[in-house]
């Protein structure tokens, strides 16, 4: 299955769209204006949002803009992935 320009073109205007939404909510989380609990009517499910996931959406963020990327024909690299290796010696 092969898409078209404007296949390309609205995939990649919903990621965008996405990325800007994932961004707006890390964002909130990190400054602590985010909606720490939402409880769906009274008995429902509960959902507590914790700094915690911040790195999970952090991943998510940068998964969407590979995915980006890739439909633009770019290579994308995750900012973690730039890190330079350590290693620790037990003993001394």
């Amino acid at each position: 299955m092969s898409c078209t320009p404007s296949d390309n073109a609205i995939a990649k205007a919903r990621l965008r769209e996405r990325i800007r939404t994932a961004e707006a909510a890390y964002d909130r989380i990190l400054l602590g204006t985010a909606v720490k609990v939402i409880q769906d009517g009274p008995g429902g499910e509960r959902v507590e949002f914790q700094m915690g996931n911040r790195e999970k959406l952090a991943d998510h963020i940068a998964m969407m803009k590979a995915e980006l990327a890739a439909l633009d024909g770019e290579a994308f690299v995750h900012p973690r992935a730039t890190r330079p290796l350590t290693f620790s010696f037990g003993g001394r």
